[in-house]
């Protein structure tokens, strides 16, 4: 925005409208998933998601489908984002920079997509821990939690593959869906399912 520059303004309303719709999907989906663990401590909502005895499955599921929905906007999948389109608007935040210095805006944008689908994978998807502290278990863990953050990737290029562009106005109606599963997953912890 101190740039002054049409593109870049048009670029950063679009980012700031794209994290408004999403962020309260992944809170209301975390809420749900901490409520159901009794904590916000990543570590026991882990710990309690890998117990095979959930007290609400169904409330569970939901909550993690809707974080997953989330997180495949975060992680600027098509529909609602497409880095590699330069004439796109949405890369308007990138239009002023060049160089090393975009080079560093595009590792960054990178980084954040793999954090964002690492802390679904580590939190909600936390089968395959170790649960002791000897050198296998940590091998087996962290090659465990490598091949979950390749199949997280891969099912969100397999479902950004099967999308087709949509005109940005249109990503409300559909962050709406993503926000409906995360209140179905609340409804659903408060009845008891």
């Amino acid at each position: 925005l101190d740039s002054n520059s049409t593109f870049s303004s048009l670029g950063a309303s679009r980012e700031v409208t794209l994290g408004v719709l999403v962020e309260p999907i992944l809170m209301l989906a975390f809420l749900v998933i901490a409520l159901i663990a009794g904590s916000t401590n990543f570590a026991v909502i882990g710990n309690a998601l890998s117990e095979n005895t959930w007290q609400y499955p169904i409330a569970t599921v939901i909550a993690i489908a809707a974080a997953f929905f989330a997180v495949f906007i975060e992680m600027g999948k098509i529909p609602f984002d497409l880095a590699e389109a330069e004439q796109e608007l949405q890369e308007g935040p990138l239009t002023e920079y060049s160089g090393p210095a975009l080079a560093l805006l595009k590792v960054g944008l990178s980084l954040k997509s793999m954090v964002v689908a690492s802390i679904f994978v580590s939190v909600l998807l936390p089968f395959g821990i170790p649960t002791e502290m000897s050198l296998s278990a940590v091998v087996l863990g962290g090659v465990l939690f490598f091949v979950k953050l390749l199949v997280v990737f891969v099912l969100a290029c397999v479902f950004e593959n099967t999308l087709s562009r949509t005109r940005f106005m249109l990503t409300g109606r559909l962050t709406v869906v993503g926000f409906g599963i995360s209140v179905l997953a609340f409804v659903f912890y408060f009845t008891g399912l």
